[in-house]
């Protein structure tokens, strides 16, 4: 963006296609990654322990169904 801005279209053409490159091969750069990221989200989210206490949502249950009725 600023390499439009100083009239520099020579840079402002191989940011572009930079982007461009990037944006086709994304899943072959990221994919592993991504895949790993979302594993490890979904087994550690649902471990047992990670899970929040009962008496803390059934505070929140409460709380949120009086601040309905007024």
């Amino acid at each position: 963006m600023s390499h439009l801005k100083c009239n520099e279209d020579d840079k402002a053409n191989e940011v572009d296609k930079f982007t461009d490159v990037l944006a086709l091969n994304h899943k072959l750069l990221f994919g592993d990654a991504l895949y790993k990221i979302n594993k490890n989200r979904q087994t550690k989210l649902r471990r047992p322990e990670n899970l929040p206490k009962e008496e803390y949502c059934q505070q929140l249950r409460d709380y949120k169904l009086e601040r309905i009725r007024h």
